[in-house]
């Protein structure tokens, strides 16, 4: 039995290289092609989708046999014929409206998205045509929420019209990237502000002295390695830090003035944050409401696509998924050649 449990292992192993090597092949097929096809962004109608989803409910609740659903259904369905007779007689003329979505990390990761979805757009879209980003963000590094605020920017180059929606949090970096929409739009309890700068940085200076670890660090210009986790922190050090970090908080400062004039920044630029009604009342937004609410009423005027980028799997985490999938394969057929 145990011969055989062993010549089995093997024969599964030998599956697992088999299985390995064919991914290996597909990966390197599919980045190949991927090469040559068509952007890999899907733009989906809004319209189209919530229309679908209306029918398939008053559908559902027509078949209850309750005569008011009944009746429903079939209004809906004498107004949609109606509609489609209009639009096949006369050129559609309505605005379009595109969404995108932002939810960010310290690094900004989702920004290499956000730039390729808002090239997509600006191919395609014309003036007046709008842009909702649908931001969630806490913020993070100065340089990737800058990258963010700038790849916005690029829409109102454009002439399109921008309005971001909170529902959660804009703070910090994700305030720098939201102020510089058309119209700023928040949910009841999302927060917002926080404009200010912050470093943290763990200091070990003391624990390598005391168990006699020196740390070699060589540099060259006055100013190189100011503050380190593991060198002697100076009053000199500290300084001119503090100094970059305000100089920083300055920036961060005048962009919002030169996109919202009429904030007193000096009371808003605390680093404080408030939730959207007293954000209001301070100016750091425009009105309340959810983007679910927003979008909503926006495609009663407009044709509203909603923006998304397929997340594509690398070699390697092609090579993981098949050979975990392997794996447990393998234990699974172990366990049940053991089981009484």
């Amino acid at each position: 039995m145990y011969e055989l449990l062993i010549s089995y292992l093997f024969f599964l192993l030998k599956g697992l290289t088999v299985v390995l090597l064919i991914a290996a092949v597909i990966a390197v097929l599919a980045s190949l092609r991927s090469n040559k096809v068509e952007s890999a962004i899907r733009f989906e109608s809004l319209n189209q989708k919530r229309q679908d989803l209306k029918k398939a409910l008053l559908q559902q609740f027509a078949k209850s046999g309750v005569k008011a659903s009944k009746q429903a259904y079939k209004q809906y369905l004498n107004t949609i014929r109606t509609k489609k007779k209009l639009d096949s007689g006369i050129e559609k003329l309505s605005k379009r409206g595109y969404v995108l979505h932002f939810v960010g990390d310290t690094k900004a990761s989702a920004v290499k998205a956000l730039r390729e979805e808002i090239t997509a757009i600006l191919h395609v879209a014309q003036a007046d045509d709008e842009v909702v980003v649908v931001l969630e963000s806490p913020g993070g590094s100065v340089p990737d929420y800058g990258l963010v605020a700038a790849q916005l920017i690029r829409i109102k180059q454009a002439k399109l019209r921008l309005t971001v929606c909170v529902d959660k949090v804009a703070a910090s970096g994700g305030y720098l990237a939201a102020v510089v929409a058309d119209r700023v739009l928040a949910a009841p309890f999302a927060y917002i502000g926080s404009i200010g700068v912050v470093l943290t940085m763990p200091n070990i200076h003391e624990l390598l002295k005391k168990n006699d670890v020196d740390v070699i660090e060589l540099t060259a210009g006055k100013y190189k390695r100011s503050v380190t986790a593991w060198g002697k922190t100076t009053e000199v050090g500290k300084r001119h830090t503090k100094e970059k970090m305000q100089s920083i908080h300055d920036q961060f400062k005048d962009l919002v003035v030169s996109y919202r004039p009429q904030i007193d920044i000096n009371t808003v630029a605390s680093g404080e944050y408030w939730t959207a009604k007293n954000a209001m009342s301070l100016g750091l937004i425009d009105d309340i409401t959810t983007s679910d609410t927003y979008i909503s009423e926006l495609t009663t005027t407009c044709e509203v696509y909603t923006l998304s980028t397929p997340k594509k799997r690398n070699l390697k985490q092609m090579l993981v998924a098949s050979t975990q999938a392997m794996t447990q394969t393998i234990i699974d057929q172990l366990q049940s050649s053991t089981m009484v």
